[in-house]
């Protein structure tokens, strides 16, 4: 397993990865469990399938230039937004 170094933290238990052409994190599948510091709050991204209806090893997705584009969360979580606030 490897780690991956991203602007939201370092992605330990990496079990799959793909790269742009140019070397930058496209996505990548985690088997343990991480902290992502990202502008909502700490995410967690799946890491272990614990239910029949789920998917396995869905990834965690990037763009080009290293912001997030697609985050599978472990657990449902309550993201604030112009609509929902938390307090």
């Amino acid at each position: 397993m490897r780690e991956v170094k991203t602007c939201y933290g370092i992605i330990k238990g990496v079990s799959y990865m793909d790269c742009y052409p140019k070397g930058n994190l496209r996505n990548c599948v985690v088997a343990e469990h991480n902290e992502l510091v990202t502008p909502f709050g700490i995410l967690v991204p799946m890491f272990r399938n614990n239910e029949i209806r789920r998917k396995s090893g869905k990834p965690i997705a990037f763009y080009s230039n290293g912001c997030l584009k697609n985050l599978p969360l472990q657990e449902q979580t309550l993201i604030p937004t112009s609509l929902v606030r938390r307090g």
